[in-house]
């Protein structure tokens, strides 16, 4: 039973399946086509392509969690990735740190949280890319034309940021042993792993028709905030603040709340309760500061109205 990560990872990737592959295709100019997901592969089934890989060129992916690492390995037997690749310039540098950006936010759970990803193409004869014994990990079948390109996606376990270990040992084969209990429990994860991802990955008929790029830049987080309310105080007065100080506001209580987004109101509502949680029930939507003015023009030839002409900044 393939590990509970991997599933997820696999539900992202077949939801943005077309955003993967115009990633690799903006990166590369290469026409990258993904195979069909459910015939992906644990390693257990691909040892002698698992060989190849710790040897070969191909493009390499890292992506660090809070605990845990995941690896995806492009082996690139048919040299399909150009060789500006191995040594980029700066505009090289920045195409391939896009890459690691855009399949951080296509590949994982949106609630998975994403600390650092690298990309890079590694030379052949490259050894500290090949995954520990008995690892947990899947092959996927890519293609470029009528060439294949095998891709492995791998997890390791890593210790919480700012811990120390004495050394990192792989995941043993009892972790991913598939017992009565630990299987049970990976099928009720998977299971839920996979619903999330298709109530959050759907996308709507509307946002179909948005190019990919426009959709993979949809879901990216942005912070959302409830201000009750606004004022300014003399730095003095501030200074001045303990526990038990009370602050006046000259605001209502029955004035409604503002909705921010990224530090932008947006809209305005009124507290509700959501079962034992606080929500907020939009009523208006906040349109945004025009930016424009009425300009008046020139005396007209034809008309003969006097428009005195008044330019803003």
């Amino acid at each position: 039973m393939a590990h509970p990560r991997l599933v997820a990872i696999l539900e992202c990737l077949k939801s943005a399946r077309e955003e993967v592959e115009a990633s690799l295709q903006r990166t590369f100019d290469q026409g990258f086509k993904i195979g069909d997901l459910d015939k992906a592969q644990p390693f257990e089934e691909q040892k002698d392509v698992l060989a190849r890989a710790t040897s070969g060129r191909g493009l390499s992916v890292e992506f660090h969690f809070d605990r845990f690492r995941v690896d995806i390995f492009l082996l690139d037997e048919a040299e399909v990735i150009p060789r500006w690749a191995d040594d980029p310039d700066p505009t090289g540098t920045s195409k391939l740190a896009t890459l690691a950006q855009e399949l951080g936010i296509l590949l994982f759970p949106a609630e998975w949280p994403l600390r650092e990803s690298t990309a890079r193409v590694v030379p052949a004869s490259v050894s500290d890319r090949k995954p520990p014994e008995d690892v947990a990990g899947i092959l996927v079948p890519v293609t470029v034309g009528d060439r294949e390109l095998p891709m492995f996606i791998w997890l390791l376990e890593e210790a919480p940021v700012g811990q120390a270990v004495e050394a990192p040992q792989a995941p043993s084969r009892e972790q991913f042993a598939p017992t009565e209990n630990s299987a049970e429990d990976g099928s009720r994860a998977g299971q839920s792993s996979q619903a999330r991802s298709a109530h959050r990955k759907a996308p709507s008929p509307r946002a179909r028709m948005l190019p990919l790029l426009t959709r993979s830049l949809l879901k990216i987080r942005l912070p959302v905030e409830v201000i009750l309310a606004r004022t300014r105080k003399p730095l003095a007065e501030i200074l001045q603040l303990a526990p038990g100080t009370i602050i006046q506001f000259n605001k209502s209580c029955d004035e409604p709340l503002e909705l921010a987004v990224n530090g932008y109101v947006i809209a305005r509502g009124e507290a509700v309760k959501v079962g034992d949680k606080f929500g907020l029930r939009i009523l208006e939507m906040t349109l945004p500061p025009e930016r424009y003015v009425i300009l008046s023009g020139r005396t007209s030839s034809r008309t003969g109205d006097a428009r005195q002409v008044s330019v803003s900044k």
